[in-house]
């Protein structure tokens, strides 16, 4: 299965449909699956401790849910205040600023020409693994 390592406290946040959005510069296709890998950094959560609270006992390097991918939206950026996505298979597009939840504003990186893969996910109990940038493969056996 592909899975992906993402810093905490987002991939909790995603692994338990806090967050619905996450971003990079390339995108899997809707309808697939994906493994949500919580890194062993503490990056993530030192840049965001102003905003969230008890994220003292977060799990560290481990896979922590399964997402779909239910969208792919291709990120606009005219300017600072105006974030559009647009649908990459139907062209639809919206302000995201209009609708986007302060778990997504203040976890995703909304550049200009980056996808936001809009993702469901199922929690599941922490399997130790170690992450990869990018894509990788994880088996869950």
């Amino acid at each position: 299965m592909k899975a992906i390592t993402i810093l905490q406290p987002m991939a909790s946040l995603l692994a338990c449909n806090r967050k619905h959005y996450e971003t990079r510069n390339w995108y899997i296709q809707p309808g697939e699956k994906f493994a949500i890998h919580a890194g062993k950094s503490t990056r993530g959560m030192r840049n965001l401790s102003s905003f969230f609270t008890g994220m003292d006992n977060l799990p560290l390097g481990v896979v922590i849910g399964i997402a779909t991918i239910n969208k792919v939206w291709k990120i606009h950026r005219p300017d600072v205040q105006t974030c559009i996505f647009e649908d990459i298979e139907t062209g639809e597009k919206k302000d995201i600023f209009n609708e986007i939840n302060p778990y997504d504003l203040y976890t995703c990186e909304l550049c200009d020409n980056w996808y936001a893969m809009e993702i469901t996910a199922e929690p599941i109990k922490p399997v130790p693994a170690k992450g990869q940038l990018g894509i990788w493969e994880w088996d869950p056996k």
